[in-house]
């Protein structure tokens, strides 16, 4: 065992439990975001229903810059179907884009969530 001098011995009781607290808050899974940010699940749910109507839109056959603006009036439907607005998605989107840490676990979640819809929509495409 050793032997601290006793200010030593006082200041590691002192501050052990602080450490050890500190340490704790530090590893909680989620970090609460700041008012007027969609958090994660509603990031994963927008961009989900965004990246399908995308993909809709890409297989329409129509020139680029028109489906631009389709895929714009669909976005704006998705917002409005959802009570939200352009600016909040964007404010939300550059929070994620500056905490890349919880932006790789939207697209963990976002990858995920579009594989098992696959999945799903190929099991059913073979059960007719």
């Amino acid at each position: 065992m050793i032997i601290l001098p006793v200010d030593m011995n006082e200041m590691m009781r002192k501050w052990c439990p602080v450490v050890a607290v500190l340490v704790l808050l530090s590893c909680t899974a989620r970090q609460e975001v700041p008012p007027g940010v969609l958090n994660r699940d509603e990031m994963v749910k927008m961009l989900t229903e965004i990246l399908i109507t995308e993909d809709k839109v890409s297989k329409l056959g129509i020139a680029s810059d028109s489906a631009y603006q389709v895929s714009d009036l669909f976005r704006a439907r998705i917002f409005e179907k959802a009570g939200m607005t352009d600016s909040l998605f964007r404010r939300s989107m550059n929070y994620y884009i500056e905490h890349p840490k919880e932006m790789q676990q939207i697209y963990t979640t976002l990858v995920d969530s579009l594989n098992l819809r696959e999945q799903r929509a190929s099991v059913a495409a073979e059960k007719k």
